[in-house]
């Protein structure tokens, strides 16, 4: 078609206003959300929620922002007033169906057969019989379906984080978790990651000795690290500081723990020992 009444038309591929949601943590509760969509700056801000955590076991606000911005790229931070905050990617939590208990679907688009999600007995939550034990129905251990720690729901985390990170589809995410760390069997329980691999097996295929301060990372992970480091050392000419942003980034990402700049500071200027200043196992 080139004209529609009298109007020549002119096509054009129509594409979706990409919105991007990211994280930023220290929020005092003082301030409200209204108060953070009009003095936020450093992103276009279309809504921000505050996310609820635990505190001395009762659910509640936490210092945690949840922002969705408009446009193609998340920003790196933000500002409030003076404040700088740090903008992290939203992991979204694994979806699970409380219908069939499996993870990647609603219930609204199942098509398994009901299973209940403490012990995965035909019938709804809630309608157990008396004294009952739990067994999850996804991964067979000693607990509900919903419960935190269960293998299974680790993996459809970890697709989450590789969707949210990667910007891939769902099943292309699934796909690339299962790539690098196949399930065993049927049961995902016995799944293993990278870090779970035996330490002869990891030094033969690395052709490196394992020792005790050897430290096995996920790639995004230690992409993130890199990048982190890049974008806070950027903004200070201070070595000490520069310092402390390393070993921050280092706790943050790779999960090094017990390391101070003290030390590495030190260890650079050749007061102590290299192998002093790694973390334990």
């Amino acid at each position: 078609m080139k004209f529609l009444g009298g109007k020549k038309v002119i096509p054009r591929l129509f594409k979706d206003k990409q919105r991007l949601q990211g994280v930023v943590t220290g929020v005092s509760l003082d301030v409200s959300m209204d108060q953070l969509k009009r003095n936020l700056s450093g992103g276009t801000v279309i809504e921000a929620v505050r996310l609820k955590g635990f505190r001395n076991g009762v659910k509640g606000d936490s210092l945690s922002v949840m922002i969705l911005f408009d446009g193609d790229i998340l920003p790196d931070r933000v500002y409030l007033g003076y404040i700088s905050f740090p903008v992290r990617a939203y992991i979204p939590p694994p979806i699970r169906c409380f219908n069939c208990q499996r993870y990647g679907h609603v219930a609204a688009a199942c098509r398994g057969k009901k299973r209940c999600g403490v012990y995965g007995g035909d019938h709804e939550y809630g309608h157990c019989a008396e004294g009952v034990k739990p067994k999850c129905c996804n991964c067979g251990g000693d607990h509900k379906a919903a419960y935190g720690g269960c293998e299974v729901r680790k993996r459809a985390a970890k697709v989450q984080e590789v969707r949210v990170t990667q910007g891939l589809t769902y099943a292309a995410a699934l796909k690339e978790v299962n790539t690098v760390a196949p399930p065993e069997g049927s049961a995902v329980r016995s799944a293993r990651t990278v870090t779970d691999v035996p330490r002869t097996a990891l030094s033969h295929q690395t052709h490196c000795p394992i020792t005790r301060d050897t430290l096995v990372v996920d790639k995004i992970k230690f992409v993130m690290f890199m990048a982190d480091v890049v974008n806070c050392t950027a903004q200070t000419n201070s070595r000490t500081e520069r310092i402390k942003i390393i070993v921050r980034s280092a706790e943050k990402f790779l999960d090094i723990k017990s390391l101070t700049w003290e030390v590495i500071s030190s260890s650079l200027a050749g007061r102590v020992q290299p192998s002093q200043s790694s973390d334990g196992p």
